[in-house]
Order: C-alpha cells, then sequence, then structure tokens
C-alpha cells in the first residue's frame, strides 16, 4: 500500500519553511486519529501562520484500507493591500 502524501504550492512573501522541519511535522499527522479533511486544512492553517505567504495551495493524498483513496486540496489567497499594490496575510 502506498503512503499518504501531501503537494504543496507556495508563493513565499517573506518567510518560506525549512524542508527538515516539514518532513517532522508531517510525521506528527502519520498515525493521528484524524479526517482527512480536517488534517488538509490544519495543514493549511499551520502554513499560513508559519509563512505568512501571498498564496498556498495544498493537496493530500490519502490511501486507506478497502481501495478507496482520497484526495482533499486547500487553498489560501492572501489579501491585496489597494494603497500599496502588495499583498497581506
Amino acid at each position: 500500500e502506498a503512503d499518504d502524501t501531501t503537494n504543496e504550492f507556495l508563493l513565499p512573501a517573506k518567510y518560506c519553511i525549512e524542508l527538515k522541519s516539514f518532513k517532522m511535522y508531517m510525521v506528527f499527522y502519520r498515525n493521528m486519529g484524524i479526517f482527512h479533511e480536517h488534517v488538509t486544512n490544519k495543514i493549511l492553517e499551520d502554513f499560513v501562520k508559519a509563512c505568512k505567504p501571498q498564496w498556498t495551495h495544498i493537496k493530500g493524498e490519502f490511501n486507506t484500507r478497502g481501495g478507496i483513496q482520497t484526495v482533499v486540496t486547500a487553498e489560501y489567497q492572501g489579501t491585496r493591500d489597494k494603497e500599496q499594490g502588495t499583498r497581506k496575510s
């Protein structure tokens, strides 16, 4: 059985996530009893809080017993500051 995967696409504003830290963060969710939709939204929420990106898209692909695959996507679009022409999160 293939492992669950999460794809993250990020347009950083100022901060980004170190790969080792990201891997350790993902291992935290590996054996947690949590709904697929909830974990995907929680990852998005944590990414927005940590990175304050202009935009990010997260896609979680979950393989469960019985051969049923679940794909959940979540997206964050920062707000645009009209006076300065920059995005704020």
